[in-house]
């Protein structure tokens, strides 16, 4: 009998970045109320006390809209947030609103994290290459995790052309498979992970759904969706982060 294991993985998105506790708008039923949430140094407490609750056992993910949206993080470019996020020790993040200060800028950023912006589906339009990585692996409690990132695909069809300058966003949905059977068949991982800027709907709707994982002999396979702000009943809402303990 295989030897029964335990895995956290932290996920956080759409802080867009706010540094202090704040005010946040949740749904209780048909009820829209506040609360105080957030915060990068009670998030840090939080990681800190999962950590040392399950040493060498916890993954840390950031599904994106985190360097803009405050005048801090705007007046610096985002680069006020890259010690922070830093600190916070992520293993890895996809992108959306980080596109906002140009590729170039972003690229500037990427460059002081101690952790890669993951990217399968973002292009250069100059020679058809990736433009970030399209998978990580990690290795925690024993396990080989494998994490793919699926930035929004809409930076270059919506967004400010600024965004997008020299570069192209596809689906994701020819990529997906192929990084997975990589990952599957040549880097042996135990668990793959789908870290998207998507949407929990948008990814169980699209041809992106983990139903490839499902495979025989393919590894375990979670996915990890977010979407930055999406406009409900004439307010503004965003979706929960959460985090996931599976047993392997």
């Amino acid at each position: 009998m295989a030897k029964r294991r335990h895995l956290t993985i932290l996920q956080l998105n759409d802080s867009h970045g706010y540094f202090e506790l704040h005010p946040e708008l949740y749904w209780a039923g048909d009820k829209a109320i506040y609360r105080n949430a957030g915060g990068y140094a009670r998030i840090a407490t939080l990681f800190k006390q999962t950590r040392q609750a399950n040493p060498d056992a916890v993954i840390a993910l950031d599904n994106g809209d985190t360097i803009h949206g405050t005048f801090l993080a705007v007046n610096s470019r985002g680069e006020a947030l890259a010690p922070i996020l830093n600190a916070l020790a992520f293993n890895g993040m996809t992108a959306h609103w980080e596109f906002a200060y140009g590729p170039e800028s972003l690229q500037n950023i990427v460059n002081k994290l101690d952790f890669p912006l993951l990217a399968s589906n973002c292009y250069q339009k100059s020679n058809n290459e990736l433009a970030f990585p399209p998978f990580h692996i990690v290795e925690r409690n024993g396990l080989r995790v494998g994490i793919i990132g699926i930035a929004a695909t809409i930076v270059d069809k919506t967004m400010p052309k600024h965004f997008s300058t020299g570069l192209y966003f596809t689906l994701g949905n020819n990529e997906l498979p192929h990084h997975i059977q990589h990952l599957r068949d040549d880097e042996g991982v135990d668990l793959i992970v789908v870290l998207s800027h998507l949407g929990y709907r948008r990814l169980r709707r699209s041809p992106l759904h983990l139903s490839y994982l499902r495979r025989p002999q393919a590894p375990m396979g979670l996915g990890f969706g977010c979407f930055p702000a999406h406009y409900r009943w004439g307010l503004w809402w965003r979706l929960a982060t959460f985090c996931s303990s599976p047993s392997v």
